[in-house]
């Protein structure tokens, strides 16, 4: 087990459990007596204080997705995910979307921090 995929399998794990609770919050608004859900009949989010307008998360967003992009065009280029030190099959592919999110995010959370 190489460091890469250690850090690839660890960020699948961390994005699951992330996840996960998300989900169970999202059970427990609703099983409430009166659940205020976070979405309406349309099937928009509704997000408290104006927070899809948010700087800060329209650039995570943004920095998640192309660290994905940006880790798939690599992995990609370069013949597969063992080319580069990770798991071969679905594996690698989950730990090439894994730490392409998380380096998307660090990337992300420098950039806010610098335009604070």
């Amino acid at each position: 087990l190489t460091t890469l995929q250690a850090a690839g399998t660890g960020a699948i794990m961390a994005g699951g459990a992330g996840m996960g609770l998300g989900c169970l919050a999202m059970v427990n608004i609703a099983t409430k007596k009166e659940p205020k859900l976070p979405w309406d009949e349309g099937g928009r989010q509704n997000r408290v204080d104006g927070l899809s307008h948010n700087y800060r998360v329209r650039a995570m967003d943004l920095g998640v997705w192309l660290g994905i992009a940006a880790a798939g065009v690599t992995v990609a280029y370069k013949g597969g995910p063992t080319q580069v030190g990770l798991s071969s099959g679905t594996l690698g592919k989950l730990q090439t979307v894994g730490l392409g999110a998380a380096t998307g995010s660090v990337l992300a959370n420098v950039f806010i921090a610098a335009t604070k």
